[in-house]
């Protein structure tokens, strides 16, 4: 009998203690297996065999991809078939878009086929990767989904490879913000589906809530063949098989928020709470908080005492202590965490978060708890009603309701012992296709910010007399604004890539591998885009990436620093640090106070500090990860009894 979900997922339990230390030393071990070995054979093998259909008229090679297609919708999946069906959908590439695959690319898809985290490059080519895996996994005939972090990106791989589908047999399909009803209802019919994961994790939410997680699907399709009871169509097909680009940042770095559908509720009366909270917290004195690693804050007993005293004459939930405490931690959090042009933005006078990984927009998402008001009532914005949660789920649980997963990305290999840990998927790291030419410059450490920021200008105008590309990655909104006034100041011409134009981002992102070109841009310029360089620019050493600051996690280094050096083109990079950046900050504020009392350190002395700041950035991550699994596992045990929870 078919599993619902909710069976599913009870059936793989999180596991803990012995359990989960022996789970880890297996993904060790596994991922020290020669899989990239393995796969570069067959990739060859595919090439081999792809050079014999070659010589096929085009009748005889529809014959063959009508022919394999069968034998794979069969189940009959051998590695000799494996090879075969992809060096047929290898020829097809070809004839349909005069695109042939590398070796690297065949031997990527392969692994992502058997289920792993392919790691390639930046500037691979990911996106046929994905086309030639989505292909051989649509021909089983149970749906796949090929997930982007955007829906842009979505949209735009699904119809620059429809050539390929449509040679291949298959039907393909994209969602995007404006697909709506029963559209969605037929794309996710589609053999490959290309989306993102919020919408189908939403979508996965909402035929639950409508069906009831109880039922499984043999039981909704035997009620609507009797007509026993009226059930909603289903708007997914199923979750059998997916293929996740940029698999660390919507697998690893999305998991830390669970995903909610939620009702709005309350009332006026509620905005003037939050109103209120603020009042007082402004009230508060240093001494009455603290703020802890930059993500929480810390009420004392004197400030305990003091919002008793400010608060007493109040009523409503005031009167209960641990519900104000919560209000005007809240309040002090928005005040002194959450900053506009850095957690979000205000467009069209409402709050919209900012992607910290991919300096992207999240215009559908909201801070839970009362965090999102909080911030309305400190930017001075009408207050949107408090929401209750119908249904949630977290992406690490999600992901894990798909009988077959697979990914890739450029930086898997910082994140291997997650994927396995929580997917149980190793990650085969493949080459690039030509050398990389990559050169690392040695990098600048300032103590202040300020001085930080004019020798970043100084580098940009030494280098832009050359007429050499420059890309300045910074760490957030406001920088990269800070950056662009001293660059005007200076007289240097650029464009500049943020949440805030991010619906020029193409546009920006095709023209900023030109000769000459300097573009300052947040980390959205580095996932899902291409700076392809002019032979102008390749004559004077190729796009100049600079770095304003460590990021907290090293994969965001490296995909900034990916943006360089692509199929072998030439390329630098030069990191520059401040005393000021918030990674040393938030991470070893008291040695950060140490350093900025001495007269003079060697910059050489400087750069391993901030790599142990990140270290512990990073650790903090994973442990906040850790933690959303383990509510998880809390609320599942407590909503167990209905049925409902996840």
């Amino acid at each position: 009998m078919e599993l619902s979900y909710i069976e599913r997922l009870n059936s793989k339990p999180t596991l803990k203690g012995l359990d989960a230390f022996f789970n880890k030393l297996c993904g060790v071990l596994d991922n020290q297996l020669p899989r990239r070995d393995i796969f570069l054979h067959r990739a060859r093998k595919v090439i081999k065999k792809s050079a014999q259909f070659s010589e096929l008229s085009e009748a005889e090679l529809n014959e063959k991809i009508l022919h394999w297609k069968a034998v794979v919708a069969r189940g009959k999946l051998n590695q000799k078939n494996i090879i075969s069906a992809m060096a047929v959908i290898s020829e097809a590439s070809y004839r349909s878009m005069k695109m042939r695959p590398y070796k690297v690319q065949l031997a990527a898809a392969l692994s992502m086929q058997s289920g792993c985290i392919a790691e390639m490059a930046t500037g691979e080519g990911k996106s046929l990767t994905a086309a030639l895996a989505a292909v051989l996994t649509a021909w089983k005939g149970r749906g796949c989904h090929v997930m982007t972090s955007n829906s842009y990106l979505a949209t735009r791989d699904a119809e620059e490879f429809t050539p390929l589908f449509e040679y291949c047999d298959v039907r393909v399909a994209s969602l995007s913000e404006d697909t709506q009803g029963d559209d969605r209802r037929q794309a996710y019919r589609s053999d490959i589906t290309y989306c993102t994961n919020k919408d189908v994790a939403a979508d996965f939410l909402r035929d639950q809530i409508s069906m009831g997680s109880k039922q499984t699907s043999g039981r909704v399709l035997l009620s609507m063949m009797t007509q026993e009871t009226k059930v909603a169509e289903p708007i997914l097909r199923g979750l059998e098989f997916a293929i996740v680009d940029e698999a660390d940042s919507v697998m690893i770095d999305d998991g830390v928020t669970p995903l909610l559908i939620s009702t709005e509720s309350g009332d006026a009366t509620d905005a003037q709470i939050y109103l209120e909270a603020r009042k007082v917290s402004l009230a508060l004195k240093k001494e009455h908080y603290k703020t802890v690693e930059g993500v929480a804050v810390e009420l004392s007993d004197s400030g305990r005492g003091e919002i008793d005293k400010l608060t007493k004459h109040m009523g409503g939930p005031w009167r209960y202590k641990r519900r104000r405490e919560e209000l005007i931690s809240q309040a002090l959090k928005a005040e002194h965490l959450f900053h506009n042009d850095k957690q979000y933005i205000i467009d069209e006078g409402k709050v919209v978060i900012v992607d910290q990984a991919t300096g992207r927009t999240m215009p559908d998402r909201t801070w839970r708890d009362g965090m999102h008001q909080a911030v309305e009532a400190k930017e001075e914005l009408e207050i949107s009603p408090a929401k209750d949660t119908c249904a949630r789920i977290s992406f690490q649980k999600f992901f894990g309701l798909y009988r077959s997963l697979s990914g890739m990305t450029g930086t898997a290999s910082e994140a291997a012992s997650e994927f396995y840990s929580y997917y149980h998927l190793p990650v085969v790291k493949i080459p690039t296709h030509r050398r990389c030419k990559r050169k690392f410059l040695a990098p600048h450490i300032s103590r202040t910010e300020e001085s930080k920021l004019n020798r970043i200008v100084k580098e940009v105008a030494k280098w832009h007399e050359r007429k050499r590309p420059i890309l300045v990655g910074t760490a957030s909104i406001k920088e990269s604004e800070l950056i662009s006034e001293k660059l005007k100041a200076s007289g240097i011409e650029h464009q500049i890539l943020n949440a805030k134009n991010h619906k020029e981002e193409s546009e920006i992102v095709k023209t900023a591998g030109q000769e000459g070109k300097v573009t300052v841009a947040t980390s959205m310029a580095g996932r899902g885009t291409d700076i392809k360089l002019s032979d102008g620019a390749c004559k004077v050493g190729g796009l100049f990436v600079i770095t304003t600051q460590l990021y907290h996690s090293k994969r965001v280094d490296r995909q900034l620093y990916g943006r360089c050096s692509r199929q072998g083109d030439p390329g630098a990079v030069k990191c520059f640090f401040s005393l000021d950046d918030d990674l040393l900050m938030q991470n070893m504020p008291y040695l950060r106070y140490v350093l900025l009392s001495l007269f003079f350190i060697p910059s050489y002395f400087y750069f391993p500090i901030f790599k142990m700041a990140q270290y512990l950035a990073v650790s903090k991550s994973r442990k906040q990860r850790k933690a959303v699994l383990k509510n998880d596992d809390w609320l599942d045990d407590i909503l167990g009894f209905t049925g409902e929870g996840y």
